[in-house]
């Protein structure tokens, strides 16, 4: 008998919404220091006013992840930043993880045919093996990484340390999604670990 030790949860929904790109073409964008894509220079998008009907939905399943998946009994999640990554033909995401955070996820503006999907990078990215013994196939107990394809209007949330990339975008249109980030408020932990967070943005 197996059994799945200490899983990671990847918590994936279709939510239908619709955005003009050319209004996300109109934002203003900063280049990657590593050169490799385009982040919205406004780090709270969600909080504008043509995102207010998506951060709703965004809000309901980050709930749903912190009260009915974890089945947390204490704090609330909170809506911290949020940007649009805008990719180019040939631009890619290099693998990295979310700092100073509790929950991130990702919704897919657009997919282009081709634009590039996302990889999962095991936690412990560069976890050692005395021998390496190749594969007859992949499963959950061999696996290191686990991809997810390019769907528009998907939305994904998952833990912020667990490290991700997404492929080159090889199509020959610019591919934009919705990052985001959640912090967990009120008061956590018990008795001699308790703690009372609140959360300020500025």
């Amino acid at each position: 008998m197996l059994e799945c030790l200490f899983p990671t949860f990847l918590y994936q929904e279709v939510v239908p919404f619709d955005i003009d790109i050319q209004y996300l073409k109109s934002l203003e964008y900063e280049r990657y220091g590593c050169g490799t894509g385009y982040t919205s220079a406004n780090q709270m998008i969600l909080l504008e006013e043509p995102f207010a009907e998506l951060k709703k939905q965004i809000d309901y399943h980050v709930n749903a992840v912190h009260y009915d998946v974890l089945k947390s009994s204490q704090g609330r999640p909170v809506h911290i930043a949020s940007w649009v990554n805008y990719h180019t033909p040939g631009d890619h995401a290099p693998v990295h993880n979310h700092t100073n955070t509790y929950y991130s996820g990702v919704y897919y503006l657009n997919a282009p045919t081709n634009g590039g999907g996302i990889f999962f990078h095991h936690p412990q990215l560069m976890r050692s093996r005395t021998l390496k013994v190749e594969d007859s196939e992949k499963n959950m107990w061999n696996s290191d990484i686990y991809y997810h394809e390019l769907i528009k209007n998907t939305l994904l949330v998952f833990p912020s340390n667990l490290p991700h990339s997404t492929e080159v975008n090889k199509s020959n249109q610019d591919r934009y999604s919705l990052a985001f980030n959640y912090f967990i408020e009120g008061q956590l932990g018990h008795q001699t670990s308790k703690i009372n967070l609140r959360i300020i943005t500025e």
